[in-house]
């Protein structure tokens, strides 16, 4: 059986170069980050629903984020 971790980023972390290091590394088959496999990204908070669409989405996922 393999094993399936949940991590908590910081809100500035390169999704692309997260995804990137963690496929590199010895023995990971797949990452569940689904980078640029989705238009619309649904956030649910605790108090408030988040919908991120377009720009706001790749912008999200951009390497050239600085956010």
């Amino acid at each position: 059986g393999g094993v399936i971790v949940d991590v908590k980023l910081p809100p500035n972390e390169d999704l692309v170069s997260f995804e990137r290091r963690i496929k590199s590394l010895p023995g990971v088959i797949e990452v569940g980050l689904f980078i640029g496999l989705t238009n619309i990204l649904i956030i649910g908070y605790e108090d408030r629903v988040e919908k991120l669409r377009g720009y706001r989405l790749y912008t999200m996922y951009s390497s050239s984020r600085t956010t």
